[in-house]
């Protein structure tokens, strides 16, 4: 289990790397300090402290260290870049590891050791399936180690289903919405809401239903440019409205009144209509 702790420099408040990230960005000091702090806790609670993985096999998206701070995905990037430019951050195999981790909170003794468990394991599982795995190096003054990270191996059954279903999530967007915008397999920020989506039950026993009912919207509805499959990923929220009926065509859901029969009568010699 991670450490629920890890040491915090007061210097961070003084640290011109961080003012000058504010200055270049246009954002306050408040906010840049806001996401360090969130990237140093991720990192932390990391299988392997200083490298940003949801497991030891699976690594965290942007849109995962976005939502873990509560800010838009091209904030964050761009914060992040600003990052690695200063060498606070480097990106390796599109894994985020935060430079000297090892050095600033003195664990390179445990996490070798996790690490060579890990590679061990990872050897044995390589043997056994035949998959490849793209190689992560974790560098530091102070040590150099690699440790394989594959996305399609090993991900675990949470992951792995969640995965398998936005394949599936696609599958039925493009049957149902052949107009609208198809995102791609390897759509990384999708990818990560479906993970986060995927933790409700509710979610998980209803997208499809929600899915088919928007099939039943109002035309104005689906012409908008903001119904997209991110629309109906990105919270909570949006989906249950689908789910709901929020966007029913209401006249095209009501329950039309059945035809008026007629007869022919005959008055006075003449062919008249009656009501039946």
């Amino acid at each position: 289990m991670p450490n629920p702790w890890f040491r915090f420099y007061s210097e961070t408040l003084r640290d011109r790397k961080l003012e000058r990230i504010a200055r270049v960005t246009g954002q306050p000091k408040a906010l840049i300090v806001g996401v360090w702090v969130t990237i140093l806790s991720l990192a932390n609670d990391s299988p392997i402290p200083g490298a940003l993985l949801l497991t030891e096999d699976i690594p965290l998206a942007l849109g995962d260290i976005a939502m873990e701070a509560d800010m838009p995905d091209d904030v964050v990037s761009t914060i992040i870049e600003r990052f690695q430019a200063m060498q606070m951050m480097i990106v390796e195999d599109d894994v985020h590891i935060v430079a000297n981790w090892d050095k600033r909170q003195f664990k390179s003794d445990s996490s070798i050791e996790r690490v060579r468990r890990y590679r061990e394991r990872r050897a044995a599982t390589q043997d056994s399936d035949g998959n490849d795995d793209v190689t992560l190096h974790v560098t530091d003054p102070s040590v150099s180690v690699s440790v394989s990270v594959s996305e399609s191996v090993s991900e675990g059954v949470d992951s792995k289903t969640s995965l398998e279903a936005y394949g599936e999530i696609l599958s039925v967007w493009a049957k149902f919405f052949p107009s609208r915008p198809h995102p791609t397999e390897r759509n990384k920020a999708l990818r990560s809401k479906t993970r986060a989506r995927w933790k409700d039950p509710d979610f998980r026993d209803n997208w499809a239903g929600a899915l088919e009912r928007m099939t039943h919207a109002t035309p104005w509805t689906l012409e908008q440019s903001w119904f997209t499959l991110n629309w109906f990923l990105v919270n909570d929220e949006n989906w249950r409205k689908c789910a709901d009926g929020n966007y029913d065509d209401k006249k095209q859901s009501a329950p039309k009144k059945p035809p008026t029969k007629k007869r022919i009568i005959v008055v006075n010699g003449e062919q008249r209509e009656a009501i039946a």
